[in-house]
């Protein structure tokens, strides 16, 4: 009986693996691994954005990593690089290729199902909630790989349910890939079934903070009135009374809120010229926060003394 050693075994697997993503990448699109840019104008008429298909598995329609996406698709080539080592070792030792098999059907299932059904649910839930209107998502300016997107909300900051549902993922995937490519002869290491359930149910939390989750805010203006001394925000999505607005650093007092508006008073010290305005929205577990200024004029000059008669 032939023997395959360990690491020829795991780089048959490895280059099993990326082989087939190249494959797909070249079938796929022509941009398989760029985020895809639209070539120069042609006869006067714009060209498409290049098909980026591996990226696109990963990211989500704001230009930005998606935390589910990027779960689901790590679990999905680490189940690829197992199943093709096993296969190579099979083919090469005339094994039985059942035997290698006997801890997938248990724990793996649980372990693969909570990253992928809250992908779907949360896409779900994202997608109802922007055509009802109760969410919006806008897009990355210039989008980008950026690690920091996989564990924030919408408006850049961290947040602890999306940073526990990927450590949870990640520690698992991380012992189940090193056990593996150790001893590949011995098939799928063994998963505590707890273990694999602490990624069942972060996933859980994390679809239910897409539930909650607040819509993402954004300021279209800011207007001060000198007569009152109010400073008027609007834009979308501002928060009502849970607004938490901040002027130059400093806690403000709202006169009225709603979702599109918050109107303060500008404190009695603040002078003539550009000021910080900062909002602060509740959002399930975290918050969003939006930042812009406002000119305050300089007050107006006193009136010039009449000329002394002649």
């Amino acid at each position: 009986m032939h023997h395959l050693a360990t690491l020829p075994a795991d780089l048959i697997g490895a280059a099993f693996t990326v082989l087939i993503l190249l494959v797909f990448g070249m079938l796929a699109g022509d941009d398989p691994w760029k985020l895809g840019r639209a070539g120069p104008p042609h006869d006067g008429v714009a060209r498409r954005a290049k098909d980026a298909p591996i990226r696109a598995m990963v990211m989500g329609t704001d230009g930005r990593l998606s935390t589910s996406k990027v779960t689901a698709f790590s679990w999905t080539i680490a189940i690829v690089y197992a199943l093709s080592t096993m296969c190579a070792v099979v083919i090469v030792e005339n094994r039985p290729f059942g035997d290698m098999m006997d801890q997938l059907a248990d724990s793996y299932l649980l372990l693969l199902g909570g990253p992928f059904a809250a992908l779907v649910l949360a896409k779900g839930i994202t997608v109802t909630r922007i055509n009802n209107g109760s969410l919006a998502k806008p897009k990355a300016t210039n989008p980008s790989i950026s690690i920091k997107d996989l564990a924030s909300n919408d408006a850049g900051q961290t947040d602890l349910v999306d940073f526990q549902f990927l450590m949870f993922n990640a520690i698992a995937l991380a012992y189940v890939l090193l056990r593996f490519s150790l001893h590949p002869h011995d098939g799928l290491p063994d998963l505590p079934t707890a273990f694999a359930g602490l990624t069942s149910v972060s996933a859980l939390t994390y679809t239910a903070n897409k539930a909650v989750a607040g819509a993402t805010p954004a300021i279209t203006s800011a207007a001060f009135d000198p007569a009152t001394r109010q400073v008027t925000v609007r834009g979308l999505s501002l928060g009502a009374a849970q607004a938490q607005v901040r002027f130059d650093d400093h806690a403000v007092e709202l006169v009225r809120s709603s979702a599109t508006e918050v109107v303060f008073v500008a404190p009695p010290d603040a002078g003539a010229g550009s000021h910080s305005i900062r909002v602060e929205v509740p959002s399930g577990t975290g918050h969003h926060v939006v930042e812009t200024t406002v000119v305050l004029p300089a007050p107006p000059a006193p009136p010039a003394p009449p000329a002394p008669a002649a």
